[in-house]
């Protein structure tokens, strides 16, 4: 089986809004917005979560994914619009990014990437996701 790509794009852009407040529903779980980019020291895996960079590590995605997902060479792809960066206030490692909704209780929505990126930084140093750079597609 094969996932369609009309049903493919809008799993893609449910699961990386744009918007700065509201909902999403994925079948039963409900999503608040905005959705959050943690910056990690330690990458999350798919039964764990990651460890965020201490200090300054979190940032809206709001305003940064404006683009709708569209087929790719036939894969539903969605992409970051706008540069997505924080500036540190602590020295360690960036090995990754994890993505949470706004409740209370942050749901984890996206993880990655699949290895670690092993950039070390020191307090002061602005870490950054470049235009097209956090990618998710659905295959």
């Amino acid at each position: 089986m094969a996932l369609d790509q009309v049903i493919g794009n809008a799993l893609n852009d449910a699961l990386l809004p744009n918007g700065a407040s509201g909902t999403v529903t994925v079948g039963s779980v409900t999503l608040t917005l905005p959705f959050q980019v943690r910056f990690q020291s330690t990458r999350g895996t798919a039964g764990t979560n990651g460890t965020n960079i201490t200090g300054t590590a979190t940032l809206g995605l709001n305003g940064t994914v404006a683009t709708a997902s569209a087929s790719v060479a036939n894969v539903p792809t969605k992409a970051n619009t706008g540069a997505i960066s924080i500036t540190t206030t602590s020295s360690g490692t960036w090995n990754g990014i994890e993505v949470f909704d706004a409740t209370g209780t942050p749901k984890r929505v996206l993880f990655g990437p699949i290895s670690d990126l092993g950039k070390t930084f020191v307090s002061g140093d602005i870490l950054s996701i470049p235009i097209n750079q956090l990618t998710l597609t659905t295959t």
